[in-house]
């Protein structure tokens, strides 16, 4: 008899505990579900950002503006071919990146950081977009 009683107070107890579980993740199911029960997703703007572990929040790249960082790391040799400028970001990019931002000393570097000090740079002569 006492057995039973030590079960029905386990059994209590985990059902208090998984009623406050659900209490507690409950805000954050409600953000991902809509009013009709269906999953909510939030589509993605056109944007990238190349410097993997950035330390400090960036606003984040345009197709364009990507496009004008490769033109500027071209110039700068950190980038081997006027094939590698076409607005999308890959692994030369990132690599092309962060070799920039290294020579040139960017602290806590961003690909945004690293595109407004190209465009320091080269001030003097304007970016021609490939379109």
């Amino acid at each position: 008899m006492r057995t039973h009683f030590q079960g029905i107070a386990i059994l209590g107890l985990l059902l208090v505990s998984l009623w406050g579980a659900a209490k507690l993740a409950s805000p954050a199911l409600s953000e991902a579900f809509d009013e009709d029960g269906a999953v909510s997703a939030e589509s993605l703007e056109d944007t990238v950002n190349l410097v993997v572990n950035r330390t400090t929040l960036d606003a984040e790249l345009t197709a364009e503006e990507l496009e004008r960082l490769q033109f500027q790391l071209l110039r700068a040799g950190f980038l081997d071919s006027i094939a590698d400028v076409d607005g999308y970001p890959g692994d030369d990019t990132a690599a092309a990146v962060q070799a920039a931002a290294k020579e040139w000393g960017i602290i806590e570097p961003t690909d945004r950081r690293v595109l407004e000090h190209a465009d320091e740079l080269y001030a003097d002569a304007p970016f021609i977009a490939n379109t």
